[in-house]
This record gives structure tokens, C-alpha cells and sequence, in this order.
């Protein structure tokens, strides 16, 4: 399989989920300024809600704050007033309340008043409208405000007795498996944890699964690695970069640019329809639910992808990953040897201390930009030594050193400006300290 290339499966998820979040229109409620999700999807904005808490990625600039939430839910509530899509806006109250109570820094003041919104639509033979997805997530609501209404108590039974009687059933829709072990794992019901794991092991191996459908089965065997054996943990990798590499290659953000998209969203040019016209092939808008689970996978794949490897290439991507910064560093040790026989870096201390102009002089424009460049190859070797490092022992980016100095030297380059700048101001005061020459 081609290695994917996450740094822009990542760009697209998020561009994907603002250039949508800023399509909803905000109105005014009692004064002040609140989101419309009755105009949108107010389900897939509480999995926006959701994917941003828990993958805590505070550098992407949602359109969504907590606190607009909060506000929709508590009005929502209070009113009573649900749109006839019941089960759907049901399902984005008891997602946000959990997000919001879970992640966030309090829950809304809708403990009662959920319950008894929620009481007339259940029954226990069907949940909610016979909908599995909005039963477990106003499940997982009411659970977070710490209800202690019959209605929670039906709901779970009615999950629990589905899970174990009528699994395969319920995880012909993938989305189903993500939730049900969102609530089996807030209950701790190890045996449903299970269940879901091996059903994901089951479905992410067939042939004829849908690559659309892997991204919900490799989120959830991400969130279960540490339980899956270390000889399973190279397919459950191969499954992730595929889910990743699908949200890039099959998303309208992946083929027009983030301007393009936001002035043109109405345009046939971004319609699944109008696209082949301009030479792309069709690519749909990603579902909301998708998008929000791929943040998840991205996140965790950044920050713990290294869990994905056996045992034993976990000890040889080790020894390669020391082993390597450890030749750049002693190359570094050597450059540093080999240029102070030359003089390098050069003090100008005396030069400036000596009030004379033309040292001065001499020294800014002749010996400190000496001073800048042999500090900028001590910098870029120290980054390639420590980038390698991290990119071989820390991150799932490859394991491959070749790979992983190509990555450094994207790095390098995407941050020669900073890098310069660095050097620039170490050069200066190593050279004013006195401690070349």
C-alpha cells in the first residue's frame, strides 16, 4: 500500500469541517449571538462538538465554540421544542451534553428537563424510533448528567440487550459501532468492548468492505490498540493510513484549494455532479460524522501512532531511531572540531568593546554573518538529528531512516525562516560572549 500522506489527509480534514461549520448562520436569542444548527445538521455539528473536545486540537479554528452549544442545548431543552426529525435532534442534544459534560468545563443545567423531554418518545422494545445511534447518544447524555430517570435506565437496557442478541444487525450501519463503544466503554462493559473489537477485526478484514466504512472500524480498534495483540497492530496501521488516505483522496477539499471552496460553495464547480466538467473526478461532500471520527483518527495518529507496531519493530525502529540522530550528532561534534581550527564562530566582543568604528564595522558585516551561517549548520543538524528521532521512534510516520530524513528536510524548509532566525540570535550572543574565536 502507498504510504499515505497524513500531513495533507490532515489539512483536508479540517479544512473539510470549517469551510462546513461556516456555512451556518448565526441569529440573535435574547440579545445575543447564537448558531442556527436547526438550519444545518445539528447532529453532525454535535460530532464536530465532540471530535474537537476529545481530540483536544486547539489550533483549529472552529466556528463552533462550547458555549454556542451550550446555549442550543439549554434553549432546546427548555422549550421542549424538537423538530419531527425527533430521534436525530435528540441524538445531537445527548451527544453535545456529553461532549460538553465530558471534555468541557461544566455540563448544561438540563438534567430534569432532558429526561422528561426524551420519556415520551421512548419504548422498550424499539429505544428511540428503533434508531440505535440516537438511543445510545441520548443514553450517554443523560448518563453524564447523572440522571437517575427510568428512561436512562431503559435505554441501556434496550442497548445491552441489542449488542448481545442482534450485534450484527446493529453494526451493518458503521456509525453504529462508534457509538456503541462510546457507551460501552463510559460504562465499562468490557464484554461489549469486546464484542466491538472483534466485530471490527471481522469487518475491517473482509474484501468487499467499503473503504468509507473501514474509518469508523479503524477508529475504533485505534481506541482498543493496547488490547489488540502486537501481530494484529501492522494491519490495524495499514486500515488507518487507508482511512486517512480515503478522506484525503475522495473530499471536494482535496481537489480545490480552501479560497476556492468558501467563494464557490455553491457553484456546480464543488458539486459531486459539476466537478467532472472541470477535469476533477466526482467527489462528494464527506459526511459530517465521518469528517469528525477522521479528526479523531488524525489526532491519535499524530500523538500515539507509535502503538501501532509489533513489539519487535518497536525495538528495531529503536535502536534505529538512536543510532541515527547519534551518527548526525557526532558528525555535528566533528564539524564543531574541525571549523575551531578556523576560528569559528568569531568573538566580536573586543571589536565592540574596542569603541572603534571600523572593527565595529568589520565585525557586524564581515564576522557575524560567518558567525550566522556556521550556527545554521549547527541548528539544521541538531533538527535533523532530533527530527529523525522523533519521526522513527515517536510518531507511526515511517521507520524508514531515508523516509524520515526526507520528512526532516520538509520540515526544514517548510521553517527556514525560523531557523535562520535562531541562529541569527545565538550567533549574536555566542560572538558577544566571547566564546569564539
Amino acid at each position: 500500500m502507498a504510504e499515505v500522506n497524513v500531513l495533507e489527509a490532515d489539512n483536508v480534514i479540517i479544512e473539510a469541517i470549517t469551510n462546513d461549520l461556516f456555512a451556518i448562520f448565526d441569529f440573535t436569542l435574547s440579545g445575543i449571538t447564537a448558531t442556527n444548527f436547526d438550519g444545518h445538521d445539528s447532529l453532525g455539528s454535535a460530532f464536530y462538538l465532540y471530535a474537537y473536545l476529545k481530540s483536544g486540537y486547539v489550533s483549529l479554528e472552529f466556528n463552533l465554540p462550547p458555549p454556542t452549544m451550550l446555549m442550543w442545548i439549554q434553549d432546546k431543552v427548555e422549550r421542549g421544542d424538537l423538530s419531527p426529525y425527533i430521534d436525530k435532534e435528540a441524538a445531537a442534544l445527548g451527544l453535545g451534553i456529553y461532549a460538553l459534560c465530558k471534555y468541557h468545563k461544566g455540563c448544561p443545567h438540563v438534567r430534569e428537563p432532558f429526561a422528561s423531554l426524551i420519556e415520551p418518545h421512548f419504548d422498550s422494545n424499539t429505544g428511540l424510533y428503533g434508531n440505535f445511534l440516537a438511543s445510545g447518544l441520548v443514553a450517554l447524555g443523560l448518563r453524564a448528567l447523572g440522571s437517575d430517570a427510568s428512561v436512562l435506565e431503559g435505554l441501556e437496557a434496550y442497548l445491552r440487550y441489542q449488542l448481545m442478541n442482534h450485534a450484527n444487525t446493529v453494526f451493518n450501519d458503521p456509525k453504529n459501532l462508534v457509538v456503541a463503544h462510546m457507551w460501552a466503554k463510559e460504562i465499562e462493559a468490557q464484554d461489549i468492548v469486546r464484542i466491538i473489537v472483534n466485530e471490527a477485526l471481522d469487518r475491517s478484514s473482509r474484501e468487499d468492505t467499503l473503504k468509507r466504512d473501514r474509518v469508523y472500524y479503524s477508529y475504533v480498534l485505534f481506541e482498543e490498540i493496547p488490547t489488540i495483540g502486537r501481530k494484529d497492530r501492522r494491519r490495524v496501521k495499514d486500515w488507518i493510513e487507508a482511512s486517512l488516505s480515503f478522506l484525503h483522496s475522495y473530499s471536494i477539499e482535496s481537489a480545490f484549494s480552501p479560497d476556492i471552496v468558501e467563494a464557490y460553495s455553491n457553484d456546480v464547480a464543488t458539486t459531486p455532479g459539476g466537478m467532472a466538467g472541470y477535469g476533477y473526478a466526482a467527489r462528494p461532500r464527506l459526511s459530517r460524522i465521518m469528517l469528525s471520527v477522521g479528526l479523531l483518527i488524525d489526532r491519535k495518529y499524530h500523538l500515539e501512532g507509535s502503538q501501532l507496531f509489533s513489539n519487535e519493530h518497536q525495538v528495531l525502529r529503536f535502536a534505529r531511531g538512536v543510532v541515527y540522530p547519534m551518527v548526525l550528532l557526532s558528525l555535528l561534534a566533528s564539524f564543531i572540531y574541525v571549523s575551531r581550527k578556523f576560528g569559528l564562530p568569531m568573538s566580536i566582543r573586543q571589536d565592540v568593546e574596542s569603541a572603534a568604528f571600523g572593527r565595529i564595522l568589520k565585525a557586524v558585516c564581515l564576522k557575524l554573518p560567518l558567525d550566522v551561517a556556521w550556527m545554521s549548520i549547527v541548528i539544521i543538524f541538531l533538527c535533523w538529528a532530533f527530527c529523525v528521532f522523533y519521526y522513527i521512534c515517536w510518531s507511526a510516520r515511517t521507520d524508514n531512516e531515508i523516509k524520515a530524513t526526507n520528512l526532516t528536510f520538509d520540515f526544514l524548509k517548510r521553517n527556514w525562516g525560523v531557523e535562520v532566525l535562531l541562529a541569527s540570535v545565538v550567533a549574536l550572543t555566542v560572538s558577544l560572549s566571547g566564546l569564539g574565536g
